[in-house]
């Protein structure tokens, strides 16, 4: 039977400057040849003798055990959940999330369930344990449902995957029905503009702090998206931003962080720049150009500081790396030096000496905000503001979900869709504009329905194209219109250009027979006539279509004008008058019948 081996592949090793390189353990061991050939199977990249020992001795199982029956595991829940984490945690799930998930691995489930034989664990033994984390901690209800959500996934994974155990002890398990901590859901803090004003004029003399709140507000982006963000992924001319790495930091590499950064460190924090926390996360954003102008500025500051400081200016350089979990990340090392051997990054939320600091950057004004300017806020309300704005708008919950990288709608919803003051005293509004009953206008009706009618089967209008505009097609549309242009029963509805379509920038309310067309028009608000002008030898005339009593059409004309608009004013100045006495003669005719 083959045996494994186990070595360390970078013993001894050491890069160009002469640091040693970093341990990367690697498990072997000999398989079947194939055609002859020998062949081994191996696997390299573990940061200790221990995970390669483990997952070397895993994989030699499966090998060994190719198409047999199942076999329970001896492995102990210690050794599994380091395999679980080697494994399934360093390819599925994200760094952040799988640092929490090694914090409780690490500080309730080995030290209470290590000891234990994987397969002997049972459902009562995990009822157990996760009472008894109700009973001694002060945990809340939604962390107490993030442990048993570790302990499903990773039973899980044993059953289906690895095929360790043939049950899944995990599936009746509860968390224990006591009084938790807190109750209620994460508070939703959004921004008032009248504060986020003040927020910003207090940082607006700190460039690397106030940009970063400046795009936060305008974009809607997380405070790692903010930090993580380099000039060459704002494009100034199609005014976007692409979000694709954010800024992190691992507390594991605190020590090899102040040896490696060549410059020193307080906190002895090292930043790297990451995978986005889903894949939904990875998305191009509009921004205005308010924001395409102020970040302009901050970027022609930022060159002014780097030819300022010269040799004393901060660079900051990528450094491919593996994280704790085997995730490809970039990691900052900053130094005075210039480092033709590296990439530098030029990061937008740098301090005016070109210095990152990333995310801790928001600690003091954070803490300013709400002590001194008294205004409850965390980084992310920008974000809450930015998203409760859009949607208070109007905006499509698809496209505001898009814009802030939520991995669907669902989670929009839930988190944003509150009802505010002002989106309560929007929907009063509404109800109180749309829900009252109002009878329609029959005459108005009438109109609307004869407009349609000609249109679809009158010839003249069928050959020559004319028809009701798409918005006109609604009754409702047509009459808000006509209410709000002067409407009132007897008026006719009026083509301005009879050549042209009926919708509202061709069309008024007037008391002529036909539709008019033509250069010259005049109206005055319900009447409306067309007449022309014409230059006839030296001078100007004008032409008038009237008709007389017996309804014959009548030409009325007049010339001997200086220029056109004399004879364009005199016509106009006689289609009153004519106007005029054409109600005088309606009036008459009305106290006659009433008489």
């Amino acid at each position: 039977m083959a045996s494994l081996s186990v070595r360390n592949r970078n013993r001894g090793k050491t890069y160009k400057d002469g640091r040693p390189k970093p341990p990367n353990w690697e498990y072997r061991f000999e398989a079947a040849k194939v055609n002859g050939k020998r062949n081994q199977i191996s696997d390299s990249g573990f940061k200790t003798k221990k995970e390669a020992e483990i997952a070397g001795t895993q994989a030699l199982a499966r090998y060994n055990n190719a198409g047999t029956h199942f076999v329970p595991s001896e492995m102990s829940v210690s050794d599994y959940m380091d395999y679980w984490s080697s494994t399934y945690a360093s390819t599925n799930i994200s760094d952040g999330t799988a640092a929490s998930y090694m914090n409780i691995i690490n500080k309730y489930i080995k030290p209470k369930l290590g000891i234990y034989k994987l397969k002997a664990v049972t459902t009562i033994v995990l009822q157990e344990f996760m009472d008894s984390l109700g009973q001694d901690y002060d945990f809340s209800k939604d962390y107490m449902t993030t442990i048993l959500k570790l302990l499903r996934q990773t039973f899980k994974y044993a059953m289906e995957v690895a095929e360790f155990i043939s049950v899944n002890p995990t599936v009746n398990v509860s968390i224990p029905n006591i009084d938790y901590c807190d109750t209620g859901d994460e508070e939703i803090l959004v921004l008032s503009t009248e504060e986020v004003s003040t927020i910003l004029s207090y940082f607006q003399g700190s460039f690397y702090q106030y940009y970063a709140m400046l795009i936060a507000y305008y974009t809607g982006l997380r405070v790692s998206e903010v930090y993580g963000l380099t000039w060459d992924r704002i494009d100034f001319e199609r005014k976007t931003i692409t979000v694709n790495r954010i800024a992190k930091t691992f507390n594991y590499n605190a020590k090899k962080g102040a040896v490696n950064c060549h410059v020193k460190y307080k906190n002895k924090q090292i930043w790297y720049l990451g995978a986005c926390k889903t894949k939904t996360s990875y998305r191009t954003i509009s921004i205005g150009d308010t924001l395409v102008n102020a970040l302009m500025d901050y970027k022609e500051w930022q060159d002014e500081n780097r030819d300022f400081y010269k040799e004393y200016y901060t660079h900051c350089y990528g450094i491919e790396e593996l994280s704790q979990n085997k995730r490809k990340v970039i990691r900052i090392l900053q130094t005075t030096e210039i480092r033709t051997d590296l990439e530098e990054l030029h990061l937008v939320c740098v301090k005016e000496n070109g210095s990152f600091s990333g995310t801790a950057s928001m600690r003091y004004p954070s803490f300013v905000i709400n002590k001194k300017l008294g205004i409850k806020f965390t980084f992310h309300a920008f974000r809450h503001t930015h998203a409760t704005m859009l949607i208070e708008q109007g905006i499509p919950i698809k496209t505001v979900s898009e814009r802030l990288g939520h991995a669907n709608t669902q989670i929009t919803w839930d988190v944003y869709v509150k009802v505010t003051e002002q989106m309560e005293q929007a929907a009063v509004e509404a109800f109180e504009t749309g829900s009252g009953i109002r009878l329609r206008d029959e005459a108005l009706y009438a109109i609307w329905k004869k407009t349609k009618n000609i249109c679809r089967s009158t010839e003249y209008y069928t050959k020559r194209g004319i028809k009701v505009c798409e918005e006109w097609e609604d009754f409702g549309a047509f009459e808000q219109w006509a209410l709000d242009n002067g409407w009132t029963s007897g008026l006719r509805l009026l083509r301005i250009d009879k050549a042209g379509d009926f919708g509202p920038d061709n069309c008024m309310f007037g008391t002529e027979n036909k539709s008019v067309k033509g250069k010259y028009i005049y109206s005055d608000g319900f009447n409306m006539k067309s007449y022309s002008v014409q230059q006839v030898g030296r001078s100007w005339c004008y032409r008038i279509t009237d008709y007389d009593t017996n309804g014959n059409r009548i030409e009325r004309r007049k010339a001997g004008y200086a220029t056109e608009e004399d004879a364009a004013r005199a016509a106009e100045e006689f289609i009153c008058d004519m106007l005029a006495k054409r109600e005088m003669r309606a009036d008459t005719v009305q106290l006659r019948l009433v008489t």
